[in-house]
């Protein structure tokens, strides 16, 4: 659910192209039919649908500046366990 709003959020960049407009029309809509309509996704990831609707879609909005957005690379990321990271094993010899 997070990519898809992530994707509705980089497509507002491109406002002007088709995907920048079809991404300002499913955040606007506000019928909540269909698993991945603006409000079904916001209410699984806890955001009230209105207000980032309205965040989004502001004049002030970051996105109007074509704000630079980052993609997590799932290359880098690493899951380590606590203690384990740059730990020392000592055998005792004998």
């Amino acid at each position: 659910m997070f990519a898809v709003l992530l994707d509705a959020i980089s497509r507002l960049r491109q406002r002007y192209g088709a995907r920048g407009l079809e991404a300002e029309r499913w955040i606007q809509d506000d019928g909540d039919e269909g698993i991945f309509s603006f409000a079904n996704v916001c209410a699984v990831l806890g955001f009230e649908p209105r207000s980032l609707a309205a965040g989004l879609l502001a004049e002030s909005s970051p996105l109007r500046r074509r704000a630079p957005l980052r993609h997590p690379r799932p290359a880098r990321l690493r899951v380590t366990t606590p203690g384990r990271r740059g730990e020392r094993r000592v055998v005792a010899a004998g």
